[in-house]
């Protein structure tokens, strides 16, 4: 969980980073949620791409990864 535009306060963080984890750990499926201040005149779905690929999410061999990036100045998800 990377919250660049500071929308959750740190319970809220903290809660969903535990239900993260306890997804991946029972299911082994990886959701990394992202909110970013601004896209910068990129277009979400190329920058959601190269992220995910520069992390790594999910196991290579399962394609079990997920990237859910909120940029809430942008309406856009």
């Amino acid at each position: 969980m990377i919250d660049e535009a500071a929308i959750l306060d740190e319970g809220a963080k903290k809660q969903l980073e535990q239900k993260l984890a306890d997804h991946e750990r029972d299911t082994s499926n990886q959701i990394v949620v992202v909110t970013l201040k601004s896209l910068q005149g990129q277009v979400i779905e190329e920058y959601g791409y190269r992220l995910g690929r520069h992390w790594k999410i999910g196991q290579a061999e399962r394609d079990n990864g997920a990237l859910l990036i909120v940029v809430q100045s942008e309406r856009q998800v």
